[in-house]
């Protein structure tokens, strides 16, 4: 590459997340995955220490949901064990917490009851 910066474009933690779902769980055939995840990890800790958790977290919520919706509840619960089951103790219960929680943000969202909608 060259000495020229690309050009910074502010991006949203959940835009970063979902993009790093696809790269993680999607079968492409041009996109370096490792290459794109590190990349990911690497501008949010420039951004701020520990970002990059925040958004693996965000990522596993959105695979967890998307598996959901699309295989059904007793899919997403293997998957969701499967996760968690690489975490120990409380970091364990801090992420556990952190997916419920968001999860249920992307199903009010997903049925359109956020902000009153319906």
């Amino acid at each position: 590459m060259d000495n020229e910066k690309e050009p910074v474009v502010p991006v949203p933690a959940g835009v970063l997340a979902a993009l790093e779902a696809v790269c993680t769980f999607a079968h492409c055939k041009t996109i370096n995955h490792k290459e794109m995840l590190d990349i990911i990890s690497n501008c949010a800790e420039e951004v701020e220490e520990g970002l990059s958790g925040t958004i693996s977290a965000l990522s596993l919520s959105y695979v967890i949901f998307e598996t959901e919706k699309t295989h059904g509840e007793k899919a997403a619960k293997k998957v969701t064990s499967e996760i968690l089951g690489r975490f120990q103790g409380e970091k364990k219960e801090l992420v556990a917490r952190f997916v419920a929680d968001t999860i249920d943000d992307f199903e009010k969202m997903y049925r359109g009851d956020e902000n009153g909608h319906h």
